[in-house]
């Protein structure tokens, strides 16, 4: 991961967005910060980072032509050659101007209780906080397995999105960013490093992030999905093995 930007302000908020082909989606996603921030009582400022992992349709149009509403909210684009969700992350954290992050996918809605959290969030600065998704269906979709409840009747558990997590950069950098190897599952992977650097985070059961699945998701990709999850696994217990065996070794 490269250097972070020395020029970080520690009142604020990053929203980092990253974008590939989503031109269908993105201003819904954009608009959802805009209208979270009206509708939000906070008064810190909201930056948008939009980092375009290659640009293979309009999205750099439509993002030069949205002009946000409220006055909180600041624009920032940044180009990369295509290397992935994690790469585009990660180059969002060296790009931001604000000492907290929140991420959001291109196809995704942020929610106000999302920025009410930030005012939460100054008496626990080394905390993460992540909270939940609520999933809605489009272009007559169906739901990937993961996420269907096991009968119409039981109350669903909360789903925490990991992506939603409100995290310093100082903490990002702390532990070298999202891995970027994986193609879905770099957010799982990271909140396990997070709790194996034992930094505390905190899980809360409002909704922060409205998720669409309209049958483009990443996460309609079984084997890949399956691959990545069972590959953050592995890589926790390896990580595990190794610091048991060098307490044991002292």
């Amino acid at each position: 991961m490269t250097s972070a930007n020395s020029t970080t302000d520690s009142c604020g908020l990053s929203v980092i967005i990253p974008v590939y082909g989503n031109v269908l989606t993105l201003q819904r996603t954009l608009d959802s910060v805009d209208t979270s921030a009206t509708a939000d009582h906070g008064d810190f400022p909201i930056e948008v980072v939009v980092v375009f992992d290659g640009l293979i349709d309009a999205s750099d149009e439509l993002v030069a032509a949205w002009k946000p509403q409220s006055p909180r909210v600041i624009l920032s684009a940044h180009h990369i050659a295509h290397g992935g969700i994690g790469h585009a992350r990660n180059a969002g954290i060296k790009d931001a101007q604000y000492e907290l992050l929140t991420f959001l996918d291109a196809d995704d809605e942020l929610t106000s209780t999302r920025l009410g959290l930030v005012r939460d969030d100054d008496d626990a600065s080394e905390e993460v906080i992540i909270g939940v998704q609520s999933i809605r269906v489009e272009n007559n979709a169906t739901i990937p397995g993961p996420y269907v409840p096991t009968s119409v009747d039981a109350p669903r558990r909360p789903q925490y999105y990991p992506t939603s997590m409100l995290v310093r950069r100082e903490t990002m950098l702390a532990i070298g960013g999202f891995d970027e190897s994986y193609a879905v599952g770099d957010d799982i992977d990271l909140v396990m490093r997070l709790t194996e650097s034992g930094i505390p985070v905190r899980m809360v059961d409002e909704v922060v992030v409205i998720r669409y699945f309209h049958g483009a998701n990443a996460s309609y990709d079984e084997q890949v999905s399956e691959g990545d999850f069972f590959k953050a696994i592995r890589g926790h217990m390896r990580r595990v093995r190794e610091q048991d065996d060098g307490i044991q070794g002292h």
